[in-house]
């Protein structure tokens, strides 16, 4: 298997992961418990871990699939919003790893972690609806670059 067949896979786990970050982040605000708060973070940094496969993956699959008429500017699309969950999210783990080593996600802090979750939930469900945009549109074409 090459590994730009890899990318329709690999592109659900970040989406799950960085949503599920979010949720965890407003259950730790709404029961005033630190270790959902922990937890979320360790979702993040498998959101990320999983926005940078697909990114890499993405960006082997996007020259067969540039070579379908048309999908071009998808593509573009999907790309930088890939580009974009990657680095939000990356930095935001930065920041959430700062607010952790602190020990206490507590009032403001604990608002501004959902916040920045929310953010990252946002660029990867829409980068999903883009690239599913593409899979719907153009699903029988793409088919034959994977067979």
């Amino acid at each position: 298997m090459e590994i730009e067949h890899l990318h329709p896979a690999l592109v659900h786990y970040p989406i799950a992961f960085l949503l599920a970050a979010a949720l965890f982040d407003l259950m730790a605000i709404a029961a005033k418990r630190d270790y959902l708060h922990r937890a979320a973070l360790l979702l993040l940094i498998f959101g990320v871990l999983g926005a940078a496969a697909a990114v890499i993956t993405g960006t082997v699959a996007k020259a067969e699939a540039l070579e379908i008429p048309g999908l071009g500017r998808y593509v573009r699309r999907h790309e930088i919003f890939g580009l974009y969950t990657l680095i939000v999210s990356g930095v935001v783990l930065l920041i959430r790893i700062g607010l952790e080593a602190s020990r206490r996600v507590r009032g403001l802090a604990a608002a501004l972690a959902f916040f920045l979750s929310a953010v990252c939930a946002a660029f990867g469900l829409v980068t999903g609806h883009l690239g599913g945009s593409i899979t719907r549109e153009h699903g029988p074409e793409l088919r034959g670059l994977i067979d």
